[in-house]
């Protein structure tokens, strides 16, 4: 993890995607939902469209502080 430049990230998607790239591995914790959002917007009009998986396990509030595990939060909440 560390600095995400979108005219960096979003060209070597669209080069892998040519290449045959057929999926993607994500999460919301790279870059704070960042990551996300970029390989939203490198998919944007391309077709056929790879299977993107993400991650759901962190939660973090409105200052960017990780906490707990969401299943830990979920459990508490008696969900």
């Amino acid at each position: 993890m560390g600095p995400q430049n979108e005219s960096d990230s979003i060209p070597a998607i669209h080069a892998a995607l040519d290449l045959g790239l057929n999926w993607i591995d994500t999460a919301a914790l790279y870059g704070l939902g960042h990551s996300e959002e970029v390989v939203s917007q490198a998919l944007r009009g391309r077709r056929p469209r790879p299977y993107v998986f993400t991650k759901c396990e962190r939660v973090w509030d409105a200052s960017g502080t990780i906490g707990a595990c969401l299943k830990g939060r979920v459990d508490s909440e008696g969900v």
